[in-house]
């Protein structure tokens, strides 16, 4: 049995363990210790990253304009959260829901063409650029700094330890039609995971906040991290791709 485990815990995606090493701490530093403007511009940065890798898993054939369209208008979300202190959620998406139909109008292309573009283009907007500007504003607020770095290390413990467990313990698939890898060992590791680190982070650098409000948060954070997780397969399952990642080896 324990050869069994061992065998397992040696197959586990070496690159993507040393991706975690290398980034954890610099991302520790920029959150903690980096002036506003580096912040916006490393948030900034992912997310026109993550709308290359998006756009090119559920539109492959795009142009290169295309894009380039699609990665300047994500850019509005983290200029206006960053210039402004606030984002006003629905007159932004209006805003360029409306810009996203009237350029690809311009370009005279078919209409179940359009529908896709359009729908595709905003999802995408939405997903990547809209939600993840909001770490710059979390980062605005009392003790932001660690409350952000707080997101992020009960993300990263669930995913770490829903990928130790899912490798060396999983057994029963967890939802096979969105991920045939993921098992429940998995989900109730990363939770536990997630939950543990939570906590640890709250006892170190958070104790003038209540308990039980971290009690709530963080068990909130690790179910929507691997709910996020179970999206995105099924993104990649729809597209007929294993790894949508190409940046960070092992993502």
């Amino acid at each position: 049995m324990f050869f069994i485990h061992f065998k397992r815990f040696h197959n586990i995606n070496i690159a993507r363990v040393f991706t975690a090493i290398i980034t954890l701490p610099i991302a520790v530093l920029v959150v903690l210790y980096a002036p506003d403007v580096i912040f916006f511009a490393m948030v900034s940065f992912f997310i026109i990253l993550g709308l290359k890798e998006f756009y090119s898993m559920v539109q492959p054939i795009s142009g290169k304009i295309d894009k380039i369209i699609i990665m300047v208008l994500g850019l509005f979300a983290p200029v206006i959260a960053f210039f402004l202190d606030s984002l006003n959620s629905f007159p932004l998406l209006l805003f360029i829901f409306f810009l996203l139909f009237f350029v690809n109008i311009l370009k005279k292309i078919e209409i179940d063409d359009l529908y896709k573009k359009i729908s595709f283009g905003f999802f995408g907007i939405f997903y990547v650029s809209f939600l993840f500007a909001h770490m710059i504003l979390l980062r605005t607020l009392p003790d932001g700094r660690f409350w952000t770095l707080f997101l992020l290390i009960v993300v990263w413990a669930t995913d770490i330890f829903a990928f130790l467990t899912g490798k060396i313990l999983g057994k029963r698939k967890l939802i096979p039609i969105l991920s045939p890898n993921k098992t429940v060992e998995g989900f109730l590791g990363g939770f536990i995971g997630g939950y543990f680190a939570g906590v640890v982070f709250y006892l170190i650098f958070l104790k003038s906040y209540s308990l039980l409000f971290i009690l709530f948060v963080a068990p909130c954070l690790s179910i929507l991290g691997q709910m996020g997780d179970l999206f995105e397969s099924m993104l990649k399952r729809s597209v007929q791709i294993k790894d949508s990642g190409s940046f960070f080896p092992g993502t």
